[in-house]
């Protein structure tokens, strides 16, 4: 961990730097014995220092500061080159602004526009309280939604009860009511089960039903003095 700070300079320049010395690295810069560029921009004031922060936030609060002030203002960071040609002034500039394009999100409440090490608030975006300096948020899992059936727009009843549902994007369902069982169903029924019961598949040698609506994968097995034999495949029809 290391302070980060930012330095005002003379003539609207400032510069972004780091310290694990306290203190004692900011005035290095005051007396002239710092970088090249507060050497030829003398620092006015401490606009702001974070202390015990990640290295990594010196590159974020520069790029910041880049994208605000503009490439030919502001040094620090990785953006350390005193002098700069055209052409690196707007590499600069676009990694600068690509860098802020990120959307920012506290990771210490959820919410956007400051990093943890800027945060004050005392809840989370969900209403929790922090309670403790290292907390880290983790946003709420979102409840799942129930798959909601199709929209009906219209519904129409004929005389036989087959009702018609019609439905925004204009498709319509069609709902058949089930017919009860007459006796003549009952009878055609029981005489085609009893006149199945005793026939043998000619295809796959078994009772119940006829070689037309055979659907077997192999012939019975044989019972008996030819229980020995194997399954024979049978042939497509």
């Amino acid at each position: 961990m290391v302070d980060v700070y930012v330095l005002e300079c003379e003539g609207g320049y400032y510069y972004v730097g780091r310290t694990d010395g306290g203190e004692r690295g900011l005035k290095q810069h005051i007396l002239g014995k710092g970088a090249k560029w507060t050497k030829k921009h003398k620092p006015k004031r401490v606009v702001n220092y974070l202390r015990n922060v990640k290295k990594t936030d010196e590159k974020k609060i520069a790029g910041g500061m880049v994208k605000k002030h503009g490439a030919s203002k502001v040094r620090g960071g990785p953006y350390i080159k005193t002098e700069m040609t055209q052409a690196e002034m707007r590499a600069l500039k676009k990694k600068a602004g690509a860098k802020a394009k990120r959307k920012v999100t506290c990771g210490r409440c959820g919410r956007p526009g400051h990093i943890r090490t800027n945060c004050r608030n005392k809840t989370t975006v969900d209403g929790v309280t922090i309670t403790k300096k290292s907390w880290v948020y983790r946003p709420k899992p979102k409840p799942k939604r129930k798959p909601e059936g199709k929209r009906v727009v219209g519904r129409t009843k004929k005389k036989d009860g087959t009702v018609i549902k019609v439905h925004p994007d204009g498709s319509k369902t069609v709902i058949k009511p089930e017919r009860e069982m007459t006796a003549e169903d009952a009878r055609r029924r029981n005489t085609r089960h009893l006149m199945l019961k005793n026939v043998i598949c000619s295809r796959c040698k078994r009772i119940g039903h006829e070689s037309k609506d055979c659907t077997a994968k192999t012939i019975l097995r044989p019972t008996g003095p030819l229980a020995g034999m194997e399954r024979q495949g049978l042939p497509e029809r």
